[in-house]
């Protein structure tokens, strides 16, 4: 591992302090060191060398919408990583087949990110390359970060819920007919926080989920309710997104023709 700045290529030494130079005052020092594979202090001197500060930490107003993506994402694919003694940042990748997707939320989450979302190569051959974005560092995310999963759930709302379902879930198609129910990963959640969510989204949505699997492992919701939550999700999402087209174009092409699930389902 290159710890020292000396260490470096010429070549390799250039595209970091290129690098440094553009994204310094948005992405945290111990990032830009890790993409690099370089020490922290590498980071710092190239900035002192090239008189880079960073301002102040800013608090942000964060509207409910806001709130509820930010919540959304704990239960989903996002994170809150530490930067510092008293601030941390929101951060999220997805396949590149959910760009859109990404692309939403990171302008909904304005002017609170670092910019636009970027492109991260894929790790392995036979994976998609994904994209990301993340938020600048801010102590007004230290509360989501010490949120606890039953917390998550008390403060869910209706479009909070939408995005964990987006996140995580996926079409579950029965063997039996052209029947079609809504999936979603139950996480690492035990099995009294799923009880708890799975009662929660019967509060704020009036959709009834079942826990499935030999050990509860994952949410599936019951058919009868799939017009109602693609209902839902056209009011925040166009049908023309891609995540939508993903997960839910069989199902809104079904009810464009009038086809309904059985209310026994």
């Amino acid at each position: 591992m290159n710890t020292n700045y000396r260490s470096l290529s010429k070549d390799d030494k250039n595209k970091v302090v290129s690098f440094v130079v553009k994204n310094y005052k948005n992405i945290p020092t111990k990032e830009i060191a890790e993409k690099f594979v370089v020490g922290i202090n590498t980071i710092h001197r190239i900035a002192r060398l090239n008189n880079l500060s960073r301002p102040n930490l800013q608090d942000f107003i964060i509207n409910e919408i806001q709130n509820q993506i930010l919540i959304g994402g704990i239960l989903g694919d996002g994170n809150f990583k530490t930067n510092g003694k008293s601030s941390c940042y929101y951060r999220e990748c997805h396949s590149v087949l959910e760009k859109d997707y990404l692309m939403w939320k990171n302008d909904q989450l304005k002017p609170m990110v670092t910019g636009n979302i970027v492109d991260i190569k894929a790790r392995a051959q036979n994976q998609n390359n994904q994209v990301g974005f993340q938020t600048r560092n801010s102590p007004s995310f230290n509360k989501y970060k010490s949120m606890s999963i039953d917390n998550v759930i008390d403060n869910i709302d209706e479009l909070g819920l939408l995005v964990w379902m987006l996140d995580d879930g996926w079409i579950h198609n029965s063997k039996i007919g052209f029947s079609m129910s809504y999936c979603v990963s139950g996480g690492s959640m035990t099995l009294e926080q799923k009880n708890k969510l799975k009662n929660r989204i019967y509060e704020v949505m009036a959709i009834e989920f079942n826990l499935v699997g030999k050990k509860s492992v994952d949410f599936r919701m019951y058919s009868r309710y799939n017009e109602k939550l693609l209902d839902y999700m056209l009011k925040y999402f166009d049908m023309s997104m891609d995540i939508m087209i993903k997960k839910f174009k069989t199902m809104h092409l079904k009810y464009k023709l009038g086809i309904r699930e059985s209310p026994l389902l």
